[in-house]
């Protein structure tokens, strides 16, 4: 089965070794994405890295030639899981209609000062 990497410019690059997406066998795996801006700075406060991350989410599911609509599997990574009411107001307007299936995990930490990371699984058509 042949993988494709994808790539886009939109986001910061990361010094990690990771692909931003591999598509596969028809699905597209996103790795985690975290509230940089297009400057690579995590910005302040959870609401606003939240919306960061899910917009980070979204520019690689589009270089990919996918949409949120298509996602059937969203990780979210919490380094403080009692806040998960202000992240699912969030995260339910970026997903409508067929939710995908998630799993909320806490965690101690995240890379530098993000609080919130979330990774996708896409079907495409």
């Amino acid at each position: 089965m042949p993988l494709e990497v994808v790539t886009t410019n939109r986001i910061p690059k990361s010094p990690n070794p990771f692909s931003l997406g591999i598509k596969a066998g028809g699905f597209l795996f996103v790795s985690g994405q975290v509230g940089k801006d297009a400057n690579g700075k995590v910005l302040a406060g959870l609401p606003e890295q939240t919306r960061q991350t899910l917009e980070n989410l979204k520019i690689v599911i589009e270089a990919g030639g996918g949409s949120l609509s298509q996602v059937v599997k969203a990780t979210i990574y919490m380094t403080d899981i009692t806040r998960l009411p202000e992240v699912n107001e969030i995260y339910r307007t970026y997903f409508t209609g067929t939710l995908p299936a998630r799993v909320t995990v806490e965690v101690r930490k995240l890379g530098g000062t993000a609080e919130i990371e979330i990774d996708a699984i896409v079907a495409l058509d």
